[in-house]
């Protein structure tokens, strides 16, 4: 991935169907490495939908038997509590 990343326009539900048709191919750990790599390269367009990716990320850890590190991905709802809280809401229902 290059600078042209964000003319792709990611954010807009690109990664979202990517990772759907991963998933349905048994392809979940390709679609949640490349949410990590976009997430980690290019923060500032990951976090124009970064609900939807961290909800993604944090489903695969639970279901995977893999909790560590999801704290890591709770930075953001912290950080922008008006973007997404329908998502940290459904996340908290989730957990419980």
């Amino acid at each position: 991935m290059n600078k042209r990343v964000p003319n792709l326009e990611p954010h807009h539900e690109v990664l979202l169907e990517l990772g759907a048709q991963l998933v349905k191919a048994g392809r979940a750990s390709d679609y949640i490495e490349l949410l990590q790599r976009v997430r980690r390269d290019f923060p500032g367009t990951y976090l124009m939908n970064f609900g939807y990716f961290d909800l993604d990320i944090i489903h695969y850890k639970i279901v995977s038997q893999d909790p560590e590190g999801i704290e890591d991905y709770l930075n953001w709802f912290e950080e922008y509590p008006d973007n997404d809280a329908d998502l940290l809401f459904s996340l908290i229902d989730f957990l419980m």
